[in-house]
């Protein structure tokens, strides 16, 4: 039993989200008397709603009080409020108190714990909403024993429900809810703790007297979470299988081939029962960069004006790390609305619903801005002179690239061709991020996804 656990918050950006998975990850892992949780000035609202949500999901009262500003003051602060079975967590803190919550973390012999965020994706979201794993704690002894405050995973579902997320949000952090449920694992450790292996395996057959697709999550050797893909609702249209197929993909390594064969499994009932000749390779070239298996980076910080190409091409997932702002145009909206509608088979309809939960992702961070309703590649260089006279058009269309440079030299249009060279493969984290919104998607249209979708 430790007696209390002592908290900094400060970070100049996600200090909400800091804070919340700080303070839960610390009293999952350890049994502490109370916690104190010091925030920069600024941050003092932000830590009262982290007092807040903790009550919510623990019933652990935080105190809450102000961090002073200079470290010698903050290092006079925390010594008197440190002893030798006390948790220092300096993780989220301002520099100030970062440095003087060390000082008398080490003069009173008290043990530091720093909480990891993943950043990348993963930013703005926060614990229990994050897998536990992604979020672990490395500590600078051993501690003696762990364990400590369980979350409560009914009032933290409802919680979701109230933070007005996208839904492809609410779908990752609905899935990372019931993974840290499921997986007793508290990823504590005095080194910086490895990933675990993430698979995800399809097996097609039959199960149990009848025509079956099953997706399953594997984490480490423990399969967490098994999923019916179609099975009752397909016996009547489906063909017997000659025999049973299944595939996998797991981290760190994810090819592009092992992607395609993975998702031919996967959907290949739905495009046979629906009797489509499609071909599923395109799934894969759509789920490809738009999940993250290959990550797209800007060059630069400033603002950009983002043609549809670059909403397909996972533009989300880096919009909130992006130091410039990204602009959309409304045509961009109207050309993936479009594009939804046009979409008449099973796997084209998936594609393009995946997209768009993408493109709401987006617009969390990003900022729509006006535009005529007509195809981009004709309607950006003409925007506002004002607006595009400090962004940057930034597409992956070589022919709308030269369109621009060709045509509108007199509207002194600054423009960025995305190539191949713009993607590059994606840190664990973010791997992780790719692996799970998949299995996400493929699990949120259970059933007959040609229907649904």
């Amino acid at each position: 039993m430790y007696d209390r656990a002592l908290i900094v918050l400060g970070s100049a950006a996600y200090a909400f989200e800091a804070g919340v998975s700080s303070v839960l990850r610390v009293l999952e892992s350890f049994s502490v008397e109370g916690v104190d949780l010091y925030a920069s000035g600024f941050a003092v609202k932000e830590a009262e709603r982290v007092r807040d949500v903790v009550a919510r999901l623990t019933g652990v009262e935080v105190r809450v009080s102000e961090a002073p500003q200079d470290y010698r003051k903050a290092y006079q602060l925390f010594r008197d409020g440190l002893s030798g079975s006390s948790i220092a967590v300096p993780t989220a803190g301002s520099a100030a108190s970062i440095i003087g919550l060390t000082m008398a973390a080490a003069e009173k012999g008290a043990l530091v714990a720093h909480v990891y965020f993943p950043f990348g994706p993963w930013t703005g979201m926060f614990y229990p909403f994050v897998p536990r794993y992604i979020q672990p704690v490395q500590v600078s002894r051993p501690p003696g024993s762990l364990g400590g405050v369980k979350v409560d995973w009914e009032k933290a579902r409802a919680l979701m429900g109230e933070l007005g997320w996208p839904r492809l949000w609410e779908m990752l952090g609905g899935l990372a809810l019931g993974l840290n449920e499921l997986d007793a694992e508290l990823y504590v450790s005095t080194d910086l703790p490895d990933y675990p292996m993430l698979t995800l395996r399809v097996r097609s057959g039959v199960f149990e007297g009848r025509a079956s697709t099953q997706l399953s999550l594997i984490l480490g050797v423990k399969e967490l979470m098994k999923t019916e893909l179609w099975g009752k609702d397909a016996d009547k249209r489906l063909p017997q299988p000659a025999g049973e197929k299944s595939s996998s993909i797991a981290t760190p390594q994810v090819t592009r081939k092992s992607l395609e064969k993975f998702l031919e499994i996967a959907l290949s009932h739905l495009a046979r029962a629906e009797k489509f000749e499609e071909d599923i390779s395109r799934v894969g070239d759509c789920f490809w960069r738009l999940l993250g298996f290959r990550v797209l980076r800007l060059e630069g910080e400033g603002d950009v004006i983002i043609d549809t190409n670059l909403v397909y091409n996972g533009v989300h997932l880096l919009s909130q790390g992006y130091k410039g702002r990204i602009m959309v145009p409304y045509c961009v909206m109207v050309e993936l609305l479009n594009k939804r509608s046009q979409a008449k088979t099973p796997l084209s309809k998936l594609c393009e619903h995946t997209v768009f939960l993408a493109f709401e992702a987006l617009l969390r961070s990003a900022y729509l801005i006006p535009s005529d309703t007509w195809f981009c590649d004709a309607v950006l260089p003409r925007l506002d002179p004002l607006t595009l006279e400090k962004a940057t058009l930034v597409t992956a269309d070589k022919a709308s690239y030269e369109l621009w440079n060709n045509m509108y030299r007199n509207l002194k249009v600054k423009a960025m061709l995305i190539d191949e060279n713009s993607y590059s493969r994606p840190d664990t984290a973010t791997l992780h991020h790719a692996m799970l919104t998949l299995y996400a998607v493929l699990t949120g249209y259970t059933g007959d996804l040609s229907k649904q979708v």
